[in-house]
């Protein structure tokens, strides 16, 4: 596992400041320096790095290291992932089925048989410092400055990487990364060099729809697993309730990818069904429990607003806590079931492309501007269906309306990188319907609760008084519909809609 600490050098360092520099308990000692040139290998349609993965041979004072590095778990400038590393023959073969097993073993479900070819080169100057604390090493520290080059575009590279080597810890290497940015011009960096090089060439590419559609659409599946796989940790953890909100929404995006991508010619229609309706009922577990947390957020909130009334309303927080608790029990134990695991494993062999019905040639030749206009516009007319009763819609058909919402977002999501920066202003009105329907289904789910409750609670008038004020949140937020229904509606926005899908 490799953890180290990048950060972007902002201003002059001389290479000597470094040796000279009071880190308190660290010490730094030079570790000599060397030339090396990266070559970052991919397939054409990039199946290593959208999935998050890197692929690096490194040429180096007549040797060649081949390296594999797993996806970033770390964040705010800190990488951590798995990392193989291991030495190879001079020259170096592109062919990974004669590499080492421990390498190959990691690339072929996602390369297939698809060539390797080079995708970004590095050239680097790295001087090395040792970084020992009361005569234990810790660390490594090095400065790298040089040019990467991708596209026939390049970018200069100046920065610091700390990695954890010997005893060191994660501690170390915060408290050292907290040292070195008081007493130099740094500040975390939190894309590789590899990063930095995909972008540049999306510099050069256009932005015209001729992208295939199966790499669009497995990229995206493989974002929405990882999203889904990062959330699992922390829901099991149960502290943080962002995880369960991470969990929901990454298996919802994930069955509104597939539900649209299974209307495509380029995918398997029974095996994308298939896998969609076996994520509805991980869908439902997640939404369960996420209601229960929003809910009793929005209590204790009101709870805190109006002390007074916090004895009387204590049936209703305990409720909501048994509700809670029931629906996370049942998530639980699905996530910890066999079922649950066959499931993530056939997502991923599913975009690991070894599906039978998968290799047919023609699906190479269909392009996102072959599909994503129609796709696109069904679901807008889904939403505008709604025009003839959104006036004097009940709650329940608001609720329908926030899901159409909801995939026409996540469907223009999906061909955003097509579509380009035209697609914002809409996205950022859907997600406006999204919230404000969202509040007026939680206030109706919550009223109904309440009323419930003060059935079996007659005397309790505290449970009456905030039924009282559900219910005129609710009206209040019916009411409040009308000029989101307005933008929504608007000419404008069909136009602006059509002229996107007409520049694929």
């Amino acid at each position: 596992m490799e953890i180290e600490a990048k950060y972007a050098i902002l201003g002059p360092l001389n290479p000597a400041t470094l040796t000279s520099l009071d880190l308190g308990p660290y010490h730094l000692y030079p570790d000599g320096e060397t030339h090396h040139q990266d070559v970052l290998l991919d397939t054409p349609t990039f199946a290593i790095t959208s999935d998050g993965h890197t692929l690096r041979l490194r040429h180096s004072e007549g040797r060649i290291l081949l390296t594999y590095k797993g996806p970033n778990l770390g964040s705010d400038g800190m990488h951590e992932r798995e990392e193989i590393e291991i030495p190879l023959e001079v020259p170096a073969s592109t062919d990974y089925q004669r590499w080492p097993h421990e390498i190959a073993d990691r690339i072929a479900p996602l390369v297939g048989d698809a060539p390797l070819v080079p995708l970004v080169k590095l050239y680097v100057h790295r001087r090395k410092w040792q970084v020992e604390n009361v005569g234990r090493m810790i660390g490594e520290m090095v400065l790298d400055q040089g040019i990467i080059n991708a596209g026939g575009r390049t970018a200069r590279v100046h920065e610091l990487e700390v990695e954890l080597k010997g005893e060191g810890e994660r501690d170390d290497l915060q408290a050292l990364g907290q040292r070195l940015q008081e007493q130099l011009p740094l500040q975390p960096q939190p894309r590789g060099k590899l990063q930095r090089g995909l972008a540049l060439l999306r510099k050069n590419r256009i932005l015209d729809g001729h992208t295939p559609l199966r790499t669009v659409g497995m990229h995206a599946i493989r974002r929405h697993l990882r999203r889904l796989q990062r959330s699992l940790p922390v829901v099991r953890e149960g502290v943080d309730p962002e995880g369960i909100h991470d969990l929901r929404v990454a298996t919802r995006r994930l069955r509104t990818t597939l539900q649209t991508l299974e209307e495509s010619p380029v995918f398997p229609q029974r095996a994308v069904r298939v896998l969609r309706n076996r994520l509805r009922g991980l869908a439902r577990a997640a939404g369960k429990v996420r209601d229960a947390d929003v809910l009793l957020a929005r209590v204790e909130r009101d709870l805190e607003a109006q002390p007074e009334s916090a004895t009387d309303l204590t049936v209703l927080h305990e409720a909501l806590r048994r509700r809670q608790r029931r629906a996370r029990a049942k998530l639980l134990k699905r996530l910890d079931g066999p079922a649950f695991a066959q499931l993530l494993a056939d997502v991923k062999a599913f975009v690991a492309d070894k599906h039978d019905e998968m290799a047919t040639a023609p699906r190479e030749q269909v392009f996102v501007r072959h599909f994503a206009g129609s796709a696109i516009w069904r679901r807008y007319e889904h939403v505008l269906g709604f025009e003839a009763i959104v006036r004097e819609a009940r709650p329940r058909e608001l609720h329908e309306l926030r899901i159409a919402c909801k995939r026409l977002r996540y469907t223009l999501e999906l061909f955003e990188s097509e579509l380009g920066k035209g697609t914002q202003p809409l996205l950022k009105l859907l997600s406006k319907v999204q919230d404000h329907l969202g509040s007026l289904q939680d206030t109706v789910v919550l009223l109904k609760l309440v009323k419930s409750l003060h059935e079996e609670h007659p005397d309790n008038v505290e449970l009456a008084i905030y039924a009282s004020t559900l219910a005129g949140e609710r009206d209040r937020l019916l009411s409040a519909f009308g000029p989101l229904w307005t933008d929504l509606g608007d000419a404008g926005v069909s136009q602006e809609l059509a002229e996107l899908v007409a520049g694929l």
